[in-house]
């Protein structure tokens, strides 16, 4: 809910660039909770040069917008959380079948974020179009039960700190989309009446 509610203000590709601080959150806590993956010199190494990385590619628009302070405060305790999650997963439900997990936690999340938008958005607001039809479709198929399956699947079989590096690719693709299916140049100005950087 807080990565949602910050691409009101920010773009996908700098929330992404944001949520690529997952992987030290995912170290940090291995050193506390998952003492048989504690991350050495060599990772640390790794993941400094990786988010340097992400940071270079982003750098213009992370110190000329207005708006990533806002996002940055929304983005990146969402990515601690997440982090904290995946823990606590792999240390205490890694038996567990993951399938039933992704189905408890798309019900739960459905739930706390149809309870948001029922108290805090407008009723107006509400319009079942064809595009938000479609857009709940790819994100309920696509953004959650495909994508947590094979996460989860994933996390049974790797160590946790090289799984949590796709946070550095995400930023990629997610410039790549914005390009090809916004027209959007991430270092250019955004379109008038548009929050983006």
């Amino acid at each position: 809910m807080l990565v949602y509610h910050a691409e009101q203000y920010i773009s996908s590709a700098l929330t992404a660039a944001l949520f690529a601080s997952f992987p030290f959150f995912i170290a940090a806590y291995s050193i506390f909770l998952l003492k048989s993956e504690k991350p050495n010199i060599y990772a640390w190494s790794g993941l400094a040069v990786g988010f340097s990385g992400v940071l270079m590619v982003f750098y213009d628009s992370l110190v000329t917008s207005e708006f990533v302070l806002l996002g940055a405060v929304l983005v990146v305790p969402a990515s601690a959380i997440s982090a904290l999650g995946t823990i606590v997963l792999r240390v205490w439900y890694n038996d567990e079948d993951f399938t039933l997990m992704v189905c408890l936690q798309s019900l739960a999340g459905a739930v706390v974020i149809m309870a948001a938008a029922i108290i805090f958005e407008p009723l107006s607001s509400f319009r079942i179009t064809f595009l938000s039809v479609g857009a709940l479709l790819y994100l309920a198929i696509f953004g959650s039960v495909l994508a947590f399956t094979g996460y989860y699947w994933l996390l049974k079989r790797m160590k946790v700190i090289t799984l949590s590096l796709l946070a550095f690719i995400t930023p990629v693709i997610a410039v790549g989309l914005e390009y090809l299916l916004l027209s959007e140049y991430f270092l250019l100005s955004p379109r008038p009446g548009r929050c983006l950087y």
